[in-house]
């Protein structure tokens, strides 16, 4: 998932360290106080059998030596409780929300799939000669009908609209992208996605690869939205376009072959009741990719609350760059959202799911090829039972 670090990062960062910071100095001081004693008391020792090398360079070298890893363990030491009482503040400040939260996520497994594009690009060394490489992009995708049309994110199918630094080499002239190359893998949770080595194992994927028996393909993207910006590539300013984070980063893919699929419950942006400030929701996907993952594609939840409805939903759910995609559901169970990226470590963008179910009924047409009720936005009696019943 794409990180805007905002001017508030920092202080962020500052406020969520408050309650270790007494207990680091402390930390350092005590740990490297008693390495520096034990180190004078081994000084001593080595003095004992020699009184004239207590003072040599080889002995103050070997005593600055420990004082140093004296205080990196202690500063290792620190950032481990540092990170461990940040932890312990996110559980707590979501404790009161596991609980309405855990029946929603009752069977939302079943409707998620973990996604992964593969691409190839080249790159002109500094000989003049052409090198091949290839990039991967991880993420998470949701069912939206019974027919097989999932919602995720254009910037996981196609990543390198929105890398500012290869785009800068595209239009220097010295980057080139395949676009033809393209692999688009999606697992449905729970599947296994990876062989013993680590590598993905697109055995029971489905794909864009022609000799694949259960197929993915590009259903519907929305139109692409390009910035121009500047970038400093040895020196030399480059103007170039970049792809921008905004509600046109949304694709519609469709799944074919075997397999059942079980859309998620969706709801228009006009629909009683809103979403609110405060509102507690959840998300479901795989924050770190194919490096979070055992062998199967298996997800994890995150919960928050609302803190900003507008144009886009801002959240306190903690995300990663592999819920890039994911879904975002109310306390009800309904998809509100689509997880889009973060700005700092407690601030998660969504796209609303307003803009996604326009281009799933522009993907099915005037007449559809979905069940009726699912491929526009359904009524809010539709979405009774709550999901977690059903």
């Amino acid at each position: 998932m794409p990180r805007v670090r905002s001017g508030r990062a920092a202080r962020a960062e500052s406020g969520v360290r408050s309650s270790s910071r007494v207990l680091g100095p402390a930390l350092v001081a005590v740990v490297a106080g008693t390495a520096l004693v034990a180190a004078l008391g081994s000084s001593r020792e080595i003095g004992a059998d020699d009184d004239s090398a207590r003072s040599t360079p080889a002995i103050e070298v070997r005593l600055r030596e420990q004082l140093e890893s004296a205080r990196r363990d202690a500063r290792d030491r620190e950032r481990a409780l540092e990170e461990r009482v940040a932890a312990l503040e996110l559980r707590l400040e979501h404790a009161d929300l596991a609980s309405p939260l855990r029946p929603v996520a009752r069977g939302t497994e079943r409707s998620i799939y973990l996604l992964r594009c593969s691409y190839a690009y080249r790159v002109r060394d500094r000989s003049d000669v052409w090198r091949d490489r290839r990039a991967t992009a991880w993420g998470t995708a949701f069912c939206v009908t019974g027919e097989g049309h999932l919602v995720t994110n254009k910037h996981l199918v196609e990543p390198w609209k929105f890398d500012p630094e290869l785009m800068a080499l595209v239009a220097w002239g010295e980057a080139e992208v395949v676009e033809a190359s393209t692999e688009l893998h999606a697992w449905p949770a729970g599947a296994p996605c990876l062989d013993a080595e680590g590598v993905a194992d697109p055995g029971d994927a489905y794909s864009n690869r022609p000799e694949a028996r259960r197929r993915l393909v590009v259903s519907a993207r929305a139109p692409d939205d390009f910035e121009t910006r500047t970038s400093d590539l040895g020196g030399l300013p480059i103007r170039h376009d970049v792809h921008r984070l905004g509600e046109n980063d949304l694709v519609v893919l469709r799944l074919e072959g075997e397999g059942t699929f079980v859309p998620l419950p969706c709801v228009a942006d006009d629909s009683a009741p809103p979403t609110r400030r405060l509102d507690p929701v959840l998300t479901i996907g795989f924050p770190r990719g194919g490096r979070g993952l055992d062998r199967n594609a298996e997800p994890s939840f995150a919960t928050g609350v609302v803190r900003r409805v507008g144009e886009q939903i801002h959240t306190t759910i903690p995300m990663m760059s592999g819920n890039s995609g994911g879904p975002v559901l109310d306390e009800r169970g309904r998809v509100i959202g689509v997880a889009t990226f973060v700005f700092e470590e407690r601030a998660s963008v969504s796209l609303r799911i307003g803009a996604a179910l326009a281009l799933l009924a522009d993907a099915t047409g005037p007449s559809g090829d979905t069940a009726a009720g699912v491929a526009g936005a359904p009524s809010v009696e539709e979405l009774d039972p709550p999901l977690a019943a059903r």
